[in-house]
């Protein structure tokens, strides 16, 4: 039993809780105009964070830059990347990002 208990824990362990991060990126509010259109989660082999990379469509620079805030400001969140190239144009602005969550 004890091995089986401890396989068990293991694999708790490593599990990729997708509902934690999913659920932090939709707290994000999102200004009007500005679309979510891809969300791609892995987990690196550090255990305790999940890296986030997400990709949408924004109508202009200023609702892109007021995302950005929003996930500055969530706790939960850190190391957002924002690329230079999702800054270049002022509307119609196809933009990806990642950054990290950090599972309780």
């Amino acid at each position: 039993y004890n091995t089986a208990l401890a396989k068990a824990d293991a694999f708790y362990k490593k599990a990729v809780y997708f509902s934690y991060a999913l659920k932090t990126i939709l707290e994000i509010q999102r200004p009007e105009g500005l679309n979510l259109s891809s969300i791609a989660i892995e987990m690196p082999e550090e255990e305790n964070k999940l890296k986030i990379t997400i990709s949408g469509v924004s109508d202009t620079r200023d609702n892109l830059l007021i995302f950005k805030d929003n996930i500055k400001n969530k706790k939960e969140i850190e190391n957002a990347y924002f690329p230079p190239n999702n800054w270049i144009k002022p509307a119609d602005i196809n933009f990806y990002l990642t950054f990290e969550v950090f599972k309780k």
